[in-house]
């Protein structure tokens, strides 16, 4: 990566040096080492404001959401998955927003608001079902199973269950 640095560096490529950051920043995060991810992820958000390229800004504040995340600090990560959003929805790319949508709602959850949080699961599924991601629906539908469980609601485990089986079905059928 240093190699990588030293080449781009001199061109002030700003794209290409946000992705080098970006990538350093997941082999760390990939080391377990939060707070080196976290340095090289910030570079890439600053190297990222001069780019244009609006999937590598969206998914270098995904990754940073997601370092906060594991560091529990809930707030910073909640900004960046939103800020993450804003760039998604700018675009209207639909499975990186179901994407994000579920990173928030997972925040919103491990931080017990609830309601907030089945919410954004909801509209997850929505663009989940406008790009016919069968996958993240039925991923989505697991996650709801959770909270109604969390919450000692049996019978919308049940439900929750049924409509991921349910998709798991229409997956299988579509294979045959």
């Amino acid at each position: 990566y240093n190699a990588a640095l030293a080449l781009i560096g001199p061109t002030g490529d700003a794209c290409a040096l946000a992705s080098v950051h970006h990538n350093m920043g997941l082999n760390r995060q990939m080391q377990d080492d939060q707070a080196g991810a976290l340095t090289h992820l910030l570079e890439a958000v600053r190297k990222d404001s001069a780019c244009t390229d609006s999937e590598l800004r969206s998914g270098i504040l995904y990754s940073v959401g997601t370092i906060y995340g594991e560091m529990k600090r809930y707030t910073e990560a909640l900004d960046y998955y939103q800020r993450a959003f804003l760039v998604d929805s700018a675009t209207h790319d639909s499975a990186r927003m179901a994407k994000q949508f579920i990173a928030i709602a997972n925040v919103l959850a491990v931080t017990e608001r609830i309601p907030e949080a089945m919410g954004y699961y909801e509209k997850s599924i929505v663009c989940s079902k406008a790009v016919g991601d069968s996958f993240m629906q039925s991923y989505i539908r697991f996650n709801l199973v959770e909270i109604e469980m969390a919450l000692d609601n049996l019978s919308g485990a049940v439900m929750e269950t049924e409509r991921a089986l349910a998709v798991f079905e229409q997956v299988h059928q579509l294979a045959k």
